[in-house]
């Protein structure tokens, strides 16, 4: 549902400009993930699940956009199935590059990223008041909170499609 709903959220990019809703769906992705480390029931993992696909699923959708305003037709095709590709590379990494490393079986010795993650998970129930569980499973959405660092990066690196602004400008009467 979250994957569907991210095509509606996709249409404020019309309206408010492609950098500015990557900037939304980086932090809202990152928010949501990292909230999930801290439910305390169902329903509220659920909840933050869908905010999470929500702002990931636009967040792809813009990158793609992005890259189709912004390439030359020339080069349009390879730079989308880079960025295709790179999902795709994103997803291995997760799933044998960091989840071992973070979701440990019971008994097995620690390592830095666990003991961040941990860490994380920790501190954020003791700030919120709540039961401090040691579930290793909170650690992994602990972890996704890092990506809200990017924001800085974008922040100041990212600027706006030529596409986007041309049609802002009035220069085509296209729509963005």
């Amino acid at each position: 549902v979250g994957v569907w709903a991210s095509f509606l959220f996709m249409l404020y990019a019309d309206r408010f400009g492609r950098r500015t809703m990557m900037m939304i769906t980086v932090v809202g992705f990152a928010v949501a993930n990292g909230a999930t480390a801290f439910v305390t029931d169902k329903t509220q993992f659920m909840l933050w699940q869908f905010l999470s696909r929500l702002f990931l699923t636009a967040e792809y959708s813009l990158a793609v956009i992005m890259a189709g305003e912004e390439f030359p037709a020339r080069y349009r095709g390879r730079a989308i199935a880079i960025l295709t590709s790179l999902a795709t590379v994103g997803v291995m990494v997760m799933a044998k590059g960091v989840q071992p490393y973070v979701l440990l079986p019971e008994g097995a010795e620690g390592n830095w990223l666990h003991d961040a993650g941990a860490w994380m998970v920790a501190t954020g129930q003791a700030l919120l008041g709540l039961e401090q569980d040691g579930e290793t499973w909170r650690a992994l959405y602990a972890l996704g909170l890092l990506p809200l660092v990017l924001i800085l990066v974008l922040r100041v690196a990212m600027r706006e499609t030529r596409r986007f602004e041309a049609v802002q400008q009035g220069r085509d009467g296209a729509t963005p």
